[in-house]
């Protein structure tokens, strides 16, 4: 089997003017771009930043699809470690706000149309934050809650935060925390091979079904498959 691999034709260039994000019209069928990369010159001020390489990760829409955030990430050598940015944004690209004063901004997700949950490290405190849009007003969503980075994500209904761990002593946790009662609770434990690592690894990345299904990723039975978990009623 041949497989063809189109080269990325702005991979020599830094700050690209003409790849970046770009609003796709399922029903119509078209494209544009947004977001250049290059705009994030805007907002980067950092000496190191005309010689970086800038990308985006991790676009996600509001919950109302009005707005979206994303991240900014660059670095100067594959062998550095990146820096990040949360970035908000209209659907037109335009009205965007570099939102968190950190450099270590990592998992996401839209409580409302206004507010989300960032896992980031702020005034030298690593832990779970809600931040509002534009404003950048931020408080801590809990001192009961991990301070280690995981994927996050708001139940349907808003009362409970599903999230995970990376491994520990060869394990991913999967957790539940009850934003009403802030308790959390370990809903799973899943080894993790240590020879998938790096690029290849594969985190549990739990995301909400429902309120009482939720689907993960994980290898913990040799291979890699994604697995429903059934939350029971007590």
């Amino acid at each position: 089997m041949i497989i063809l691999v189109e080269r990325d034709i702005f991979e020599n260039e830094k700050w690209p003017e003409k790849d970046g994000i770009y609003f796709v019209d399922l029903d119509k069928g078209t494209g544009r771009l947004i977001v250049p990369i290059s705009r994030m010159l805007d907002f980067r001020k950092e000496k190191e930043i005309k010689e970086s390489y800038g990308w985006f990760n991790h676009t996600m829409f509001s919950k109302e699809g009005k707005r979206f955030c994303f991240v900014n990430r660059w670095k100067q050598r594959p062998d550095q470690r990146h820096k990040t940015r949360l970035i908000t944004s209209d659907i037109d690209g335009k009205n965007l706000y570099d939102i968190v004063d950190s450099y270590l901004i990592s998992h996401f997700d839209w409580k409302n149309e206004k507010e989300f949950l960032v896992w980031a490290e702020i005034e030298k405190e690593r832990g779970f934050w809600l931040i509002e849009d534009i404003t950048g007003r931020y408080k801590k969503l809990s001192e009961k809650m991990q301070t280690i980075d995981g994927h996050c994500s708001f139940s349907r209904d808003r009362n409970f935060i599903l999230y995970d761990t990376y491994p520990v002593e060869n394990y991913r946790y999967l957790k539940v925390f009850d934003l009403k009662k802030e308790e959390k609770m370990v809903a799973g434990r899943f080894y993790s091979v240590p020879e998938i690592t790096g690029p290849i690894r594969c985190d549990l990345h739990p995301r909400w079904e429902d309120n009482n299904i939720v689907t993960i990723d994980s290898t913990h039975e040799n291979y890699r498959r994604c697995y429903n978990i059934e939350f029971l009623s007590s």
